[in-house]
């Protein structure tokens, strides 16, 4: 049986890929520019990325927060060599914020954190991706 954090973890991911692709399913890697899909075929998700954190979710406090978590080619995501992961955040979401997320990590780290209420967080995340699906041409 999941936990609720592997749940939560499961449908934030899920919904990260359908917000970062497009109505048919594809889009691009955060860090490389690479084009990525996510899309359905004969019933289930099939994708060549994954969500993947600018601040290694190992901090606690970002883990599923919307501007550090982004679609990335999954060979990006799994090597850990980021190239232009932190330039092209900063075109998406602006420096300032990139600059926030950077000072958050140093604030928290990886120590304590509050868990976060997990069974409200899995039911936002589930009608974000039924709001999202309903655009998506799949």
């Amino acid at each position: 049986m999941r936990s609720e954090e592997e749940k939560l973890t499961a449908v934030f991911n899920q919904w990260v890929k359908l917000r970062d692709t497009d109505q048919y399913g594809y889009g691009y890697c955060i860090d490389t520019g690479k084009r990525i899909f996510y899309r359905m075929e004969n019933g289930r998700f099939v994708s060549n990325c994954d969500a993947g954190h600018f601040i290694t979710r190992a901090v606690r406090t970002l883990c599923w927060h919307e501007m550090n978590v982004h679609a990335q080619f999954y060979k990006a995501n799994r090597s850990q060599i980021f190239t232009n992961y932190r330039q092209n955040l900063c075109r998406k979401i602006g420096e300032e914020n990139v600059l926030w997320l950077e000072e958050q990590k140093n604030q928290w780290g990886m120590g304590f954190y509050d868990p976060p209420d997990y069974d409200s967080l899995i039911s936002e995340y589930e009608l974000k991706i039924k709001t999202i699906l309903k655009d998506k041409m799949f």
